[in-house]
């Protein structure tokens, strides 16, 4: 059992693309990301394929997807790489199962750590993407062990919300024992906030891109440096 839920089912069709190897020709990577653009287009996508996106800062290895035009019905928000799967992993695969976009946004790169490198945390990362076959997934590249909820962090942030247009929005629950996931559930609820603003080129106002948007739902998960025994509001039974 997972302590989350959501509404509403729409079938969605997505493409993978791993760049699993740092090494292959600049000709091949090109000639692959064309293949799979015209792949895209022939399904239908109005939207070409993104191999990056502005504000973000992709790991070595990282995944890189394409947003459904209608944006993603789920997006987890996790502070590091592994947060999404330890704490609504399940979730994500019942959510896919039952026909719903998912994409995951990490904050920062989870690293430095005793033991990993950030080549191994973007190598684990896009096999447990593969394995969840997630819609999207992204990283804001934002500083480990010293995340805050900076203006500039918010509008980074408000700038993702708005450019895959979550239904449905993931965050952190707000008391943690690990600092970044306090300070991470804070900077989500700002940065929803912000990016339903207007008028935000105007002198003096940090500008955003894209069109407003606000999510309509915002669910909170526990993860494991959890110091408290709250009430869950739902709970996802995953079982099946």
């Amino acid at each position: 059992m997972e302590r989350v839920s959501f509404f509403g089912s729409r079938p969605f069709l997505f493409v993978r693309w791993f760049f699993r190897n740092q090494t292959q020709s600049r000709e091949g990577v090109e000639v692959r990301k064309e293949l799979l653009r015209e792949s895209l287009r022939l399904r239908g996508f109005a939207s070409d394929l993104a191999f990056g996106v502005a504000g973000f800062e992709f790991l070595p290895g990282f995944v890189v997807m394409s947003v459904p035009n209608e944006g993603l019905d789920v997006l987890v928000v996790a502070p590091h790489p592994d947060d999404a799967e330890i704490s609504v992993g399940g979730t994500i695969i019942t959510s896919l199962q039952q026909g719903l976009s998912v994409g995951v946004l990490e904050l920062t790169d989870g690293e430095p750590t005793p033991h990993g490198t950030r080549e191994k945390r973007a190598d684990e990362t896009a096999a447990a993407t593969e394995v969840l076959g997630l819609s999207w997934r992204g990283n804001l590249g934002l500083p480990n062990r010293q995340l805050q909820h900076t203006l500039e962090a918010r509008q980074k942030l408000a700038n993702v919300f708005r450019e895959v247009r979550p239904k449905t929005i993931l965050a952190p629950f707000w008391e943690d024992a690990h600092p970044d996931h306090v300070v991470a559930s804070e900077l989500i609820d700002a940065a929803r906030f912000w990016c339903k603003l207007g008028r935000t080129d105007e002198e003096g106002q940090l500008p955003l891109k894209g069109e407003r948007f606000w999510p309509p739902r915002i669910f909170y998960y526990w993860s494991i440096h959890l110091r408290i025994h709250p009430k869950p509001a739902f709970v996802l039974d995953i079982s099946s």
